[in-house]
């Protein structure tokens, strides 16, 4: 008998991924976002984004926020990777951008609030020519 222990980071991934109806209450403010074409994944990807932001503030201790927002990154930089591939860094980065402009505006009441400041996508935090490895081992030490 076999005995799988489903991952944290694969059931953080899933949910994220979840392309449940609640993501068109995010249309307005997704739709209007300034990005590279294929334009329709990155509304996608900005209505998921939006959805993460709404309920980061449900992880209230400290080590939770800083695994999520991690795991959040690596699956954002992996999804635009997707998109435009591994060499095209120029798109993946102006897009990211895009991103946490949206983060600035979607509830500036909550911009000072250190949980929210933990939900900005952050670039530098996986930007690494070996990303995709380091994922890996993250996934796994969680």
């Amino acid at each position: 008998m076999f005995y799988i222990k489903e991952l944290f980071s694969e059931k953080f991934y899933e949910a994220v991924n979840n392309d449940s109806s609640d993501l068109s209450k995010y249309d307005h403010e997704c739709n209007e976002i300034i990005v590279h074409e294929p334009r329709d994944e990155m509304i996608k990807i900005c209505k998921k984004y939006l959805r993460y932001l709404e309920y980061c503030n449900l992880l209230h201790d400290e080590i939770s926020l800083d695994n999520v927002s991690i795991l959040f990154n690596y699956w954002l930089c992996g999804m635009l990777t997707h998109i435009y591939g591994a060499n095209n860094t120029d798109k993946i980065i102006t897009d990211f951008s895009a991103l946490q402009l949206k983060w600035t505006y979607f509830d500036y009441s909550r911009i000072n609030n250190q949980y929210y400041k933990k939900c900005k996508p952050e670039l530098s935090m996986v930007n690494h020519h070996d990303w995709d490895k380091r994922k890996k081992l993250f996934d796994y030490e969680l």
